[in-house]
């Protein structure tokens, strides 16, 4: 059921659950690729925030835990929080969590093929090359990070 005009969360409500919604999803997400990191490719589990560390200009490490281990994390945090920032900009009105999740697994799979696809061979093609080898797993992570916005219209509802 769609919320009717009356009930739509005001811009405030709306980006504060964006927010929340992409740095919730983007943390989910992140866990899933370290334990596949961990468990099927033996790559360990701070080898995804060191490769994705490579978007802040740094040097690709894949070794263990490090300054650029954090950096990666909160690299991927922070865009996270803005893509769920968008999303809620983008949304035209609040759907149900359901709906809501299939727009936000089409607007993930978007953005994987923008920043993924289309930026990171550019900016940085280690980063490329090495989630491109990864293949599908990487692709149902972004799969899973879009389907978690079905906690948006509870989040923007919530701060209303």
């Amino acid at each position: 059921m769609a919320y009717m005009v009356a009930e739509q969360p005001n811009m405030k409500a709306r980006i504060l659950a964006g927010a929340a919604t992409g740095l919730i999803a983007g943390f989910v997400m992140s866990l899933v690729m370290m334990l596949y990191h961990i468990f099927i490719t033996g790559r360990g589990m701070f080898f995804m925030p060191n490769l994705v560390a490579t978007w802040g200009g740094l040097a690709f490490e894949p070794g263990g835990f490090g300054m650029n281990t954090m950096a990666g994390m909160m690299i991927h945090l922070i865009f996270s929080a803005f893509l769920g920032i968008l999303f809620a900009l983008l949304l035209p009105r609040m759907f149900n969590p359901g709906v809501t999740a299939l727009l936000g697994i089409v607007y993930s799979l978007f953005s994987y093929w923008l920043v993924d696809i289309v930026i990171a061979p550019q900016w940085t093609p280690i980063f490329a090359q090495m989630t491109a080898e990864m293949g599908a797993p990487f692709i149902w992570a972004h799969v899973l990070f879009g389907a978690l916005f079905f906690i948006y219209p509870k989040l923007a509802k919530a701060w209303a």
